[in-house]
This record gives C-alpha cells, sequence and structure tokens, in this order.
C-alpha cells in the first residue's frame, strides 16, 4: 500500500540532507508503533519532489511538494495518517495538505522496470557498489530475498539495474554524520506479481527506512 502525501510550501530553508528530519516525521506519526520484520524495514519514503536547492538550502518550487511512503504493513500507513490528523506538521514549516492512498498494483509480468524515487544505497562490508556493478545487482537481490523469506514468502526475485539507462549517475547521501554514495539508475525486477509488488513497497537496497531505494512504475 502506498501513501501519496501532498503539502504546502515551507517557510523555513530546507536542508539539503533532511532524510532525519522526515523520517523524525514519520516517528512522531507512528508514535510507539513499529512495523519491523526482525532487523528489515518493511516500508519505504521517497525523496521530497518539488524542492530547488541553492547550496544547502532549498526551497518549494511553484508546483508544491510531494513524497510517498509505501508498506507491506497497511496497519503501518493507518498509523500514519491518524499521526497526520493529529499533528500535520513536518519541519521547515512544511504541512501536509493531502494525503491519498495507493492499492498495490497488479504487476502481471515476469520481469518489471522502475524508477527511483530516491537514491539506491548497495553497500557491503562497509563497501559502496554501484549501477553497472554485477555486484551491486547480487546484493540487492540477496537482500530483498531475505525481507521476503522474514515476511513469510517462499518465492524470491532477481534485481538489477538497467545496464541500458545512459543518464546512470552516483550521489551522496548524507544522514546524520554519515555519508553514503549511492546510484540513481532505474531498476529491472524478476518474480512474480506478489514478490514484486512486496519489491514495490518495501524498497530496494540498504537503508530503505531513512528513505533510500523508493521505486515507481
Amino acid at each position: 500500500m502506498r501513501l501519496h502525501v501532498s503539502c504546502s510550501n515551507n517557510t523555513e530553508k530546507i536542508p539539503r540532507y533532511y532524510k532525519p528530519k522526515l523520517k523524525g516525521t514519520l516517528h512522531k506519526w507512528l508514535g510507539s508503533y513499529q512495523s519491523h520484520d526482525g532487523k528489515y524495514s518493511t516500508y519505504s519514503i521517497s525523496n521530497i519532489d518539488g524542492i530547488k536547492f541553492n547550496g544547502d538550502f532549498g526551497t518549494a518550487k511553484k508546483s508544491g511538494l510531494k513524497f510517498f511512503i509505501s508498506s507491506i504493513d497497511k496497519e503501518f500507513i493507518k498509523k500514519i495518517i491518524l499521526g497526520i490528523k493529529k499533528d500535520n506538521t513536518m519541519f521547515s514549516g512544511i504541512t501536509v495538505e493531502q494525503v491519498s492512498i495507493e492499492a498495490d498494483p497488479v504487476f502481471d509480468k515476469k520481469i518489471e522496470h522502475f524508477f527511483v524515487d530516491s537514491p539506491v544505497l548497495v553497500k557491503r562490508d562497509n563497501k559502496f557498489f554501484f549501477a553497472g556493478d554485477k555486484k551491486a545487482d547480487e546484493y540487492m537481490t540477496d537482500l530483498m530475498n531475505k525481507k521476503l523469506k522474514a515476511a513469510g514468502y517462499d518465492d524470491e526475485v532477481q534485481i538489477m539495474f538497467d545496464p541500458h539507462y545512459k543518464k546512470s549517475s552516483t550521489t551522496e547521501v548524507k544522514y546524520r554524520d554519515i555519508r553514503n554514495k549511492c546510484s540513481i539508475c532505474p531498476v529491472y525486477i524478476k518474480g512474480t506479481p506478489e514478490t514484486i509488488a512486496f519489491a514495490w513497497n518495501v524498497g530496494i537496497g540498504n537503508s530503505t527506512g531513512i528513505g533510500l531505494g523508493a521505486i515507481s512504475k
């Protein structure tokens, strides 16, 4: 299930590395509720779309601000909606103006192509791996299959960065004092309709719970 969130413009400058603030807002809305299968995050958060940055800070474009949160846990999404109703404030003077729910799409192809809505982190043994490296595909696949198994699924998926995408790039995402190097590149996911929908919700790569690896069609 996917929750689309439309927001007001900011009244204060938005920091370039806003993800800790967005994560803190999510925790505020959730209260004591936790949605995890052991050590694996069961949700993903997109970038906030509509920010124009100038150096370390940014402000909303005329088109406004929006982002989404996806989860395999419907109760998790319901808790967020209740939290927003109680307190719709976020950070930098941003407030939530509207929310809408998107049900899981029907993925009727064996292989689906997805765009990324937040940078994809692939990290193993303190080393970063990027689009174009087969190891990155291997580690993304391995992590997703561990998440599937933890959630009770028998089937597996195969994930790979789109090798034909000409505009693949890397970017640094700072989360508090940690600097992560990530890829911006579409991906292919091979699996069953159910396992592909799972990946659509939980996101790909590492650290999806802090706002990395969100995907969409």
